[in-house]
């Protein structure tokens, strides 16, 4: 049985800025991000801008120290139990996975200077596998509008670009904010799993559609020509 910790609920983790605002960075190290995009959001409800950059080894620093700046407790003092446990433990496992000096692939997504949420995945020629999702609010009991979505659309916008046919996860099948309706939503179908997970895959012609629905309440900026940042300095963390 395999448990996964991908999952798009992604409006119930935060992160507490102000409780590292005098502490020294963990970690130390060169940090390499890339700036590859800007997603802007656009509905009656929501006006907002992610900008994602993809990480490389050299960032494990900084998303070691992301890990210590998310406090769940403060931020979502309403959580039940078992929902706190579970989502604290995706949150760690993404940003441990991202941490770990891995091969797969991360974009970090940001609003303003607020890191909020990450994406592993790795790409083995015919298909991408995403590891894990996270993302979380970034004000208390506040969710940020489509930050997963966002992050897909970058993903998408990968697959169409190579030589890829489709993209596969793991969702978890009784969670809050039910991860698999969610991916239902941007074109996900579903191929089994068991009584923890559900494999869902989309292929590279159900992309293609889903990133002209995704045209009604978002619009991708590619951003050519960056230099790698410091995001020690570039964001709050």
């Amino acid at each position: 049985m395999k448990i996964s910790s991908v999952s798009c609920n992604t409006n119930f983790n935060k992160i507490s800025i102000g409780h590292r605002k005098n502490r020294p960075m963990k970690s130390q190290v060169h940090f390499g991000a890339l700036p590859i995009s800007k997603i802007h959001i656009n509905t009656p409800m929501a006006n907002q801008v992610y900008k994602l950059y993809e990480l490389s080894k050299e960032d494990s620093g900084v998303l070691d120290n992301l890990s210590e700046c998310i406090n769940l407790e403060f931020l979502l003092p309403n959580l039940k139990v078992p929902d706190y446990t579970l989502y604290n433990s995706i949150i760690k496992d993404a940003l441990r996975i991202g941490a770990s000096g891995s091969d797969k692939s991360l974009l970090l997504a940001a609003e303003g200077k607020r890191p909020c949420g990450i994406l592993n995945y790795s790409d083995n020629k015919s298909k991408y596998f995403v590891s894990t999702v996270a993302t979380w609010p970034i004000e208390q009991n506040k969710k940020l509008p489509y930050p997963c979505k966002a992050m897909m659309s970058e993903l998408f916008d990968r697959l169409i670009d190579s030589d890829a046919h489709s993209i596969e996860l793991y969702a978890l099948r009784d969670s809050v904010g039910d991860p698999v309706t969610k991916y239902f939503q941007m074109g996900f179908k579903t191929y089994g799993g068991d009584n923890i997970t559900e494999t869902m895959r989309i292929a590279k012609e159900d992309a293609i559609k889903s990133l002209e629905k995704f045209k009604s309440i978002m619009k991708r900026e590619p951003l050519t020509n960056q230099n790698n940042v410091d995001l020690s300095k570039e964001l709050i963390i």
